[in-house]
């Protein structure tokens, strides 16, 4: 589960805008929470043993083209990653959201799925 920290320099990212360097490295090296090689991804639905590069077809989750836990085919489009779980987890089955919200979706589940 996510703890919302008001300490930024303790905190993890959803988005980030250089492909090359993911914040969130440094920021689990700072607490002390990685160690040794990043090289596993540690969730196994849809996920790939080891982070690696993706195509550059891969646009939905741009910040983690470089080195991803992701495969493309899994996080192609919104609606691929919306649909990926099952109805039960769509994020509008509430209703309609404002592109705003839909996006914060999007972010959330390429961290979740991408993130090494």
């Amino acid at each position: 589960a996510f703890v919302y920290e008001e300490d930024e320099s303790k905190a993890f990212t959803m988005w980030f805008f250089n492909d090359k360097t993911n914040p969130n490295d440094a920021t689990s090296r700072d607490l002390g929470l990685l160690t040794g090689n990043h090289d596993v991804c540690h969730l196994h639905n849809f996920h790939k043993d080891a982070p690696g590069p993706e195509p550059d077809s891969f646009t939905e989750c741009h910040p983690w083209k470089s080195n991803s836990c992701c495969a493309h085919k899994t996080v192609e489009s919104a609606q691929k990653m919306k649909e990926s779980y099952g109805a039960e987890y769509h994020w509008d089955r509430c209703g309609p959201l404002s592109p705003e919200c839909e996006r914060f979706f999007v972010e959330k589940s390429c961290f979740y799925e991408c993130d090494p």
